[in-house]
């Protein structure tokens, strides 16, 4: 994406560059993109807030991110591309989106605003080459693969069997601990003992 807004900047368009406000840290953090782009009167970065996240889980991640993106990035981008149109004295308005392909909530803003949107696919041309086939690959039946999802099955089986034997022993036989002074000793987990557990350090 900064590699087209570079190209569009050649051709002596003004552009707006939107992130988050985290990814745009480890942007500037990491990389020379600042200094890069000071060439270029015409170009500036915006930021959109993050998503907050609090999930423990990571089977949630992208469930939260596309909920947060809807609660949290889209509103915020609209306002981005009113603000433009009040302020058109400092920043001419966005007369064009181009969006992260993913991004398709910009779709919606576009719309609704009147502004034409570009979907810009920022992945490699075999990936997505493998996008276009999977439509077909599932009406042919080959996907889901279904002896890898019965290998996957049965490997979540024996993790969850292992880590219920695990508790199960630890809970009879108590909690190992490495004294600094003392060594390693077994703590009954029933005994008094376990309270000194959180000032040593478990095996």
């Amino acid at each position: 994406m900064l590699k087209l807004a570079e190209l569009l900047c050649l051709a002596g368009l003004h552009v707006t560059f939107l992130n988050t406000e985290e990814n745009h840290q480890r942007l500037v953090k990491f990389t020379n993109t600042t200094s890069r782009f000071s060439q270029f009167p015409a170009f500036r970065f915006a930021t959109l807030p993050d998503i907050p996240s609090d999930t423990q889980n990571p089977e949630n991640f992208v469930k939260e991110m596309f909920e947060g993106i809807d609660r949290v990035i889209k509103p915020a981008f609209r306002e981005v591309l009113v603000s433009s149109r009040v302020k058109a004295k400092e920043w001419p308005p966005v007369t064009c989106i181009i969006a992260d392909g993913v991004m398709s909530f910009t779709i919606h803003v576009a719309k609704e605003l009147g502004i034409p949107n570009v979907a810009f696919r920022t992945i490699s041309a075999a990936c997505f080459w493998a996008y276009l086939c999977i439509p077909k690959l599932i009406q042919e039946d080959e996907l889901p693969f279904k002896e890898l999802a019965k290998q996957l099955h049965l490997a979540n089986l024996a993790k969850a069997s292992a880590s219920t034997k695990r508790r199960k022993h630890k809970k009879k036989k108590g909690v190992a601990v490495e004294d600094r002074d003392r060594g390693t000793e077994e703590v009954d987990s029933d005994s008094s003992d376990v309270k000194s557990v959180k000032e040593q350090s478990i095996i």
